[in-house]
C-alpha cells in the first residue's frame, strides 16, 4: 500500500519512495487539467506496490496546477516546458532535484489527453513487436480505440505522428531547449527508458483503472523483467 511507503516532501512536492535504491519512476499530475488519472494510478500502485521493484512515485508533479485544474501552474508556467538548468519554476526545479538523485532504469509519466477519446503512448525505445501487439489487442478489448494522427497540431513542440496508438521518440539533444521532462531526463541519463501513456480523459474511472492496470501487467512488469 502507498500509505505504508516512505512519504517524503521536498519543497511543495510530495512523493513516495519504496526502498533505498529505486529503479522505477512513476509520475502523474504534470498538467493540472489531467488530474483525472491521479487517483486511478494511486489505486493501481496500491495493488502492485509489493510486487514492484523499489520505486519513486510523484503523484502531482505540479501540485498548484492540479489544484487549479489548469495546464499552467500558479506561476503561469507549463511545468513541462520548464525542465532545464536554471529554470525559475520551483515545481520543475524540485522535481529535477528529486529525480537527479537516482539512476532509474525506467520511468512512466502518466498523462491524460483531454482532446482525443483514443489511447496513445510515447516510448523512448522501440518496443518488442509481440509485447506491443498483445497490449494493443487488450486495449481494444476494453473498448478503447488507438489514436493515429498528429499529437497536437496547436503545439509546435508536439508534432509527432502517432500510428495505431504508439510512437517512438528517442531523446534528441537539440530538443532539450524545449524544457520537457522527456528530453531533460533522458539526455542527462537520469532515466534510461521513458514511457508517456496518454489516457483519454473521457473514459470512466472504471475504464481508466482497467487501462492503467493493463499498462502495468502488459508493459511495465515485462519491461522491468528485461532490465532489472
Amino acid at each position: 500500500m502507498i500509505s505504508s511507503l516512505f512519504n517524503k516532501n521536498l519543497g511543495t512536492i510530495n512523493y513516495f519512495q519504496k526502498g533505498k535504491s529505486p529503479k522505477l519512476l512513476l509520475m502523474s499530475g504534470t498538467h493540472g487539467d489531467e488530474y483525472g488519472v491521479i487517483q486511478p494510478l494511486k489505486n493501481i500502485i496500491d495493488k502492485y506496490s509489493e510486487k514492484l521493484p523499489d520505486f519513486i512515485f510523484i503523484p502531482e508533479v505540479s501540485p498548484t496546477a492540479v489544484k487549479l485544474k489548469t495546464r499552467r501552474n500558479k506561476f503561469n508556467h507549463d511545468v513541462n516546458r520548464n525542465f532545464f538548468e536554471n529554470t525559475d519554476d520551483p515545481e520543475a526545479k524540485t522535481v529535477m532535484n528529486i529525480v537527479a538523485n537516482f539512476n532509474f532504469k525506467m520511468g512512466i509519466s502518466f498523462h491524460e489527453d483531454i482532446e482525443y477519446d483514443s489511447f496513445y503512448m510515447y516510448d523512448s525505445e522501440k518496443m518488442d513487436a509481440k509485447m506491443l501487439n498483445n497490449f494493443k489487442t487488450n486495449v481494444k478489448k476494453l473498448g478503447v480505440g488507438l489514436y493515429s494522427g498528429i499529437d497536437d497540431v496547436h503545439d509546435v513542440e508536439l508534432g509527432a505522428t502517432i500510428q495505431d496508438g504508439y510512437v517512438v521518440d528517442p531523446a534528441a539533444p537539440d530538443k532539450i531547449k524545449v524544457g520537457d521532462f522527456w528530453h531533460w531526463s533522458l539526455i542527462n541519463k537520469y532515466v534510461k527508458r521513458l514511457l508517456y501513456p496518454e489516457i483519454p480523459s473521457s473514459l470512466t474511472i472504471k475504464n481508466k483503472l482497467f487501462l492503467i492496470d493493463l499498462i502495468f501487467k502488459d508493459l511495465i512488469f515485462p519491461l522491468l523483467n528485461e532490465r532489472i
